[in-house]
């Protein structure tokens, strides 16, 4: 039995002359409620990862009472292009609680691995 966790629309793009992955993250569709009575606070976190080793991490702003969240926010990586192959991006919907502030709890996690090879 899988939970639907929900889904996450991205859009993902290289610059080779400038080195640059930038990622649009639009919104994201029926996450899971963690507030029976006032939807969730959901944020994205992207981490660019290099190997095995963390190298950036970047968030979207939280949005209030909603499951279906509207971000329209913008973030660009610096990925050198011989770096490419060995790069990968976890992007984890996460929510604060606002019983017990500063708590985050993670809604989903996705990862791309590897993507980047065949630019």
């Amino acid at each position: 039995n899988e939970v639907e966790l929900g889904e996450l629309l991205l859009s993902l793009n290289y610059l080779p002359s400038a080195g640059r992955l930038n990622v649009d993250v639009i919104r994201a569709k029926q996450l899971l409620q963690t507030d029976v009575s006032q939807g969730s606070d959901p944020f994205v976190k992207i981490q660019l990862v290099h190997g095995l080793k963390l190298v950036k991490t970047k968030k979207t702003s939280f949005l209030r009472g909603t499951i279906d969240p509207f971000y329209n926010e913008s973030f660009s990586f610096k990925v050198p292009q011989e770096e490419l192959e060995n790069a990968s991006l976890v992007f984890t919907g996460r929510h604060i609680q606002r019983i017990v502030l500063g708590i985050e709890d993670d809604l989903e996690r996705v990862i791309f691995k590897n993507f980047l090879s065949g630019i």
